[in-house]
Parts: C-alpha cells; sequence; structure tokens
C-alpha cells in the first residue's frame, strides 16, 4: 500500500467499525507511541508491518495480534514499508531520507540505501523482488538494485513537487507515480523513459494502485475523488463519496474491490467495475491514515495513533 507525505500526520480510530457485519471480528494492535504512518501484509498474510513517529518498526501475528519482532531505535520517523514479494526482506522508508532493508526472519540490516535528499514517501518492490523503488519529497522516483542496494535509475517528475505514491504493474515493467501537484506519470522500468502523463485531478495525488490485472491504475487525491484509469491512460471512472482527502487505497486480491480512506474519517468500499460504493464506514474520531488488504483477501487493516485494527472479514473482499 503507498503513502502520502508523512508530515502533518493522520489519525484514524476505527472505533470498533466493521466491514461486513456482525459475522466480522477484529484486533487491536497497541504499542507504538504517537502516530503509526506505514502498514504492509506480508505476502504470506502471517504478519503485518507497521512503522511510525516512534522511530519503530514491529511485525505483528496476524493471528494472535502480538508482536513478533520489534526493531527499536531506528533514528527516524518512519514513512514507507515494503514486504519482498518472497516475503524475506522488510524496505523501511525514512524521514531522513534513507531506506533500509532488514531481513524478516532475524532482523538483521542487509542494506541501506542513501541518496535522497528529503523525507521517502513511498516503497515498493517489483515483481521479481530484484528492484525497489522509492519515491521522495525530493522530487525524484530512485530504482535501486535489491540485492546490492547500488543505485541503478534517478527519474525526476518533472515538477517542483514531491513524488507523493507509486505502484509497480504486475509484471513489473512500469511504475506509476503521483506528484504533489494533480498528476500521474508512467514510467518505463528499464531506462527510465516516460510512458504517458495522466491528467485529471484537481489536487495533490496522494495515492495509487495497479489492479492486480495490470489493466487499471487507481488513484486517490486531495481533490476528495478515487480515479480509475485504463492502461492506455484513459480516464474510465471517478469515485465519488469522500468529502475531505483521500489519503490511502489499495486493491483487493482479485481487484473487484478498492479500498479507500480519507480525511473525513471515513473508510470505503468501492466496487471498481462500476464504482459504486459498497459499505461506508463512519463514525471514526479523526483522520484516517493508512488501509491494506490481505493477500487472501480475508483481512483489512488500518492505522491510527498508537493504535492498529485488523478486521476478519466475514467474506472476502473479492
Amino acid at each position: 500500500m503507498s503513502l502520502i507525505i508523512f508530515s502533518p500526520f493522520w489519525v484514524f480510530l476505527l472505533a470498533n467499525h466493521a466491514f461486513t457485519g456482525p459475522e466480522s471480528a477484529s484486533i487491536n494492535l497497541r504499542g507504538h507511541k504517537g502516530w503509526v504512518a506505514a502498514i504492509a501484509f506480508s505476502p504470506d498474510g502471517k504478519f503485518l508491518a507497521s512503522g511510525g513517529e516512534d522511530e519503530t518498526v514491529k511485525l505483528w501475528s496476524t493471528d494472535s495480534g502480538k508482536v513478533a519482532k520489534d526493531f527499536s531505535h531506528e533514528g527516524s520517523a518512519v514513512t514507507a514499508l515494503a514486504f519482498s514479494p518472497d516475503g524475506r526482506f522488510l524496505a523501511t522508508g525514512f524521514w531522513n531520507g534513507a531506506v533500509k532493508v532488514r531481513s524478516v526472519t532475524n532482523g538483521k540490516k542487509i542494506l541501506v540505501l542513501k541518496g535522497h535528499e528529503e523525507n521517502v514517501t513511498c516503497l515498493a518492490y517489483g515483481a521479481k523482488g530484484e528492484i525497489i523503488a522509492s519515491g521522495s519529497g525530493d522530487d525524484t522516483l530512485k530504482l535501486w538494485n535489491a540485492k546490492t542496494g547500488k543505485e541503478l535509475l534517478e527519474i525526476e517528475q518533472g515538477n517542483e513537487y514531491d513524488v507523493t505514491c507509486l505502484a509497480f504493474s504486475p509484471d513489473g515493467k512500469r511504475i506509476v507515480t503521483g506528484d504533489g501537484e494533480s498528476e500521474l506519470k508512467v514510467w518505463e522500468v528499464e531506462q527510465g523513459d516516460e510512458l504517458m502523463t495522466l491528467s485529471g485531478h484537481d489536487a495533490t495525488v496522494s495515492a495509487t494502485a495497479y489492479s492486480p490485472n495490470g489493466k487499471f491504475i487507481a488513484s486517490g487525491s486531495q481533490d476528495n475523488t478515487i480515479k480509475i484509469w485504463n492502461d492506455d491512460g484513459k480516464e474510465v471512472l471517478t469515485l465519488r463519496g469522500h468529502t475531505s482527502d483521500v489519503t490511502a487505497i489499495a486493491y483487493g486480491p482479485q481487484g473487484e474491490i478498492l479500498v479507500s480512506c480519507a480525511e473525513d474519517k471515513t473508510a470505503r468500499i468501492w466496487d471498481a467495475r462500476n464504482g459504486k460504493a459498497i459499505q461506508v464506514m463512519k463514525g471514526h474520531v479523526d483522520h484516517l491514515t493508512a488501509i491494506a488488504c490481505s493477500p487472501d483477501g480475508k483481512r483489512i487493516a488500518v492505522s491510527s495513533k498508537g493504535l492498529i485494527i485488523i478486521h476478519t472479514l466475514g467474506r472476502k473482499v473479492d
């Protein structure tokens, strides 16, 4: 899942709401001090990684809700997280511009990627796990060799605004980035060539995601909307309902469902095929920060100030 700029922080208290009704259950994860800015499910769904203002990264068991591993004293606030496709490594982005890669098994630091001049806003692994992509407030997208830590490519977004979010296509050949202006750009990964610009939002693009089949790109914006584009860059749907900045989005594992959260204190489940809201989650105390779907579609995680909630759904999200 991708996040927007770390400051100001977003707050999300889910207050015991569930996504699918009485069959749903939830686990509250408490342990962070301060805002939890980033969450990510492991590829096998057994762990949820979290990080935030308290400069720690925690791995939680999604079954027991207990901390399985705790990486403390990172030296800077955590702003982004991404698991490698095989689940062996966890990349962590920081407010100070660094990216660290750790072994999930023993917590050992494998790599430190240095090159960004400002905060890391977003991270993702390529499909084969050989490339790590990082976006930053310094207006650059960097591609790194995930084994050696060597910088492979630097791409400038093309304006003076931050790279706010990114996502790889499922085949790893393309990457989409959003910016602090109102556009998305799609890049060819091998050479860094710009393939297209997606224009249509009226404010900062805060979140983006490729559909699992690679045929669509979703984007959330501070203009309160979510847009879905086809792989030729044509806007095909606009999802309206949020009344404030959209902060995070994620596709369900089959791509039929899109999950979003926003500053309007709601989370929503959408039918990605027709743009209709399936469910609206109301009653939250404050702004939403992050949302993620588990690989099997049975869980949805959300985060807030010192709190993460994992919802076990009565049915899959797709």
